[in-house]
């Protein structure tokens, strides 16, 4: 006799449609959080939705033991908790095989506990069938959970076909329409929805389980898959544009899911990177990384730059430092053979011919010597796998795009049941762009890893994976997120459970892109969306402190409506602020204005910073002054502890 249990709230054993039932009943209890759990020797089903459920699996499986598991709130509303409890009670159901849960919570971030307690029921062999939300393009848990069955509602010819689909998020399709249903007061109903698709299959699955045996969940599988029809179609209940961004997620066992947490929120994702080359060194995202060469992965042993422009970070054409070699020609056998990786930056960006095709032959150098790549711009990332394909197809090394595409997006989906944020979370703002966001992270994570404190970095700038970032999602210059917008939050909510999860970090630091506040309200669509997604971000993050970057020119208003839309939008106190050094302006030269910039002299940036502070009560530092380094640590550590 195969047993099936019920997980709703109760079954009335004496509903005419369910006579000569086995129906064992089990009641769980919820007052005011607490949970408490009641044997029970009579049925109580006060909805009738229980009785619907177990009356469709008895017409399909008469013979089979079904043990309801009632689940009831004294507020009249299943809590998470109270379905995880449900959940666990079936894992005391000896030869327990299919379990029937046609309920689910609306959520884009389950809990951890949910997702334990259907993942370690599902490893001891047991089948669970659960409904999909009635609309589909919500989520539901435990519905999509990668080891549930989820059950949408399809439109069948004949009660005992459904179809399954494994890459998709509803798995399986099932009789959902309308149809007379069991329901309270041993009366009948008319009515239609996922709850009785998915009994209609945990009824028809149970019936194969029982004409067939398989031994374990692949024979499953297969047992379902073939015996799927392709007459079934979808019912909608109501007709929209669904924009799906990705398909369902593989079913990852434990070990798989953790090899794939560790590549995705840790700076181990580039463990391949032992002696790295950069280009072009003139640019200031890799003069990040040269920087803070003592942070990144591997050892930095050589910079390239285009012929006519050497960077100033690395000194002269040829120059060697004490840890790297600068060039500015392209590398020979003798340069080519000091690296394994050379991380690649937006070196079409610049549209001067000679330079363009000098970045080619480098790519082209680096190609025919496998060497492998870190790429930061989409349009060189494309350039590069084209000559690979079509050119070079015996390459043999590995290729890293610091993107998130939609591959990334449904990896991301398998982390949504890990543990809520406790670890702190530091962001740094700005009032603009080129103000040194990124720098000063990188500052703060060497002043606090100094004092033996393990800081992870979300990453917004693609360089992020190569100093260390736990994660990068570069939506600034030539966005490379393809999440929808919409989707920001709860996606950027996953990634920090991700980088806590598997780091253990005491602090997870990161930064926006841009400014927050419109320069100007005359703005085009382009740089209001640039305005905008900051914000997404923040909300995403939901920072517990800030530290807010400023220019020289920037007016004391504009300083603190930063401090203040941030502190709407999050509820983020400000430690402190970081001042660039660049002083920009505009300058008539030859009746005609021309934006002009210089470095401030060190008694000037103090005289500014100062009175900056005095205005806004805050401390103002020069992030790059060592000599700063115990006030800027103070600031952070006394906030958090």
């Amino acid at each position: 006799m195969i047993k099936i249990a019920i997980i709703d709230e109760g079954v009335d054993a004496g509903h005419p449609r369910l006579l000569n039932s086995k129906v064992v009943g089990y009641t769980i209890k919820e007052s005011d959080g607490n949970l408490y759990s009641v044997d029970t020797d009579h049925h109580i089903d006060a909805t009738g939705h229980g009785t619907a459920i177990a009356s469709i699996i008895h017409k399909i499986v008469p013979e089979a033991e079904l043990h309801s598991v009632r689940l009831f709130a004294e507020g009249g509303k299943i809590s998470e908790q109270l379905l995880t409890e449900g959940i666990k009670h079936c894992l005391r159901i000896d030869g327990l095989k299919v379990v029937n849960i046609s309920m689910g919570i609306a959520v884009s971030t389950p809990s951890s506990a949910l997702f334990d307690s259907c993942r370690i029921l599902a490893e001891t062999g047991v089948i669970i069938v659960a409904s999909s939300h009635n609309f589909p393009h919500l989520e539901c848990f435990p519905a999509h959970f990668p080891f549930v069955y989820s059950v949408g509602c399809g439109l069948v010819k004949n009660k005992n076909e459904y179809s399954y689909d494994e890459s998709k998020k509803t798995k399986i399709l099932a009789k959902g329409g309308l149809q007379r249903i069991a329901w309270a007061d041993k009366g009948y109903k008319i009515s239609s929805g996922t709850s009785y698709a998915t009994a209609h299959f945990a009824g028809i699955l149970s019936r194969l389980v029982i004409d067939n045996a398989p031994k374990n969940e692949q024979q499953v599988k297969e047992l379902i898959s073939s015996n799927s029809s392709n007459d079934v179609t979808e019912f909608i209940y109501i007709s929209k544009n669904y924009d799906i961004i990705s398909s369902g997620v593989r079913q990852l066992n434990k070990a798989e899911q953790d090899i794939l947490g560790k590549k995705l929120f840790t700076p181990h994702k580039i463990d391949f990177a032992q002696k790295v080359a950069v280009f072009p060194s003139s640019e200031k995202e890799i003069k990040t990384i040269i920087e803070f060469k003592d942070q990144i992965r591997g050892d930095l042993v050589l910079s390239i730059d285009y012929p006519r422009s050497i960077s100033s970070a690395t000194g002269k054409a040829g120059a060697v430092s004490s840890d790297f070699l600068s060039i500015n020609k392209e590398p020979g056998k003798q340069e080519l053979d000091l690296f394994d990786t050379i991380v690649i930056g937006y070196f079409l960006d610049i549209p001067v011919e000679s330079n363009i095709l000098f970045g080619n032959r480098v790519l082209k150098n680096c190609i025919l010597s496998n060497k492998n790549f870190i790429v930061f711009d989409n349009d060189v990332f494309d350039h590069l796998n084209r000559l690979i394909k079509e050119i070079y197809p015996q390459y043999a090394g590995n290729i890293h795009f610091t993107s998130v595409r939609k591959k990334v997006v449904d990896e991301i989906k398998n982390f949504r049941h890990l543990p809520k944020i406790q670890t702190s979370v530091l962001a740094c703002v700005g009032t603009g762009s080129k103000q040194g966001k990124f720098t000063s992270q990188m500052r703060i994570k060497e002043i606090l890893s100094a004092q033996g404190y393990n800081v992870s970095q979300l990453s917004t700038e693609p360089q992020g994976v190569v100093v260390g970032s736990a994660f990068t999602f570069p939506f600034g210059h030539n966005a490379n997120v393809e999440i929808k917008f919409r989707d920001w939050t709860s996606n950027i909510e996953t990634i920090l459970k991700g980088i806590q999860h598997y780091n253990n970090p005491d602090l997870i630091i990161t930064g926006i892109q841009g400014g927050i506040l419109p320069r100007a309200f005359n703005m085009d669509t382009a740089k209001a969306g640039a305005i905008l997604t900051p914000i997404q971000y923040l909300l995403g993050v939901r920072p517990d402190a800030i530290i807010c970057t400023i220019h020289p020119t920037d007016t004391v208003e504009l300083v603190q409506q930063t401090i203040q839309t941030v502190r709407n939008y999050c509820n983020s106190t400000c430690l402190f602020c970081t001042m660039s050094p660049v002083h920009n302006e505009l300058k008539n030269i030859n009746n005609a204005l021309v934006k002009t910039s210089r470095v401030l002299p060190k008694n000037e940036m103090i005289t500014i910073m100062d009175a900056f502070s005095d205005k806004l009560g805050l401390p103002v530092f020069d992030i790059m002054d060592i000599n700063n380094d115990e006030k800027i640590l103070s600031c952070i550590t006394n906030f958090f502890s």
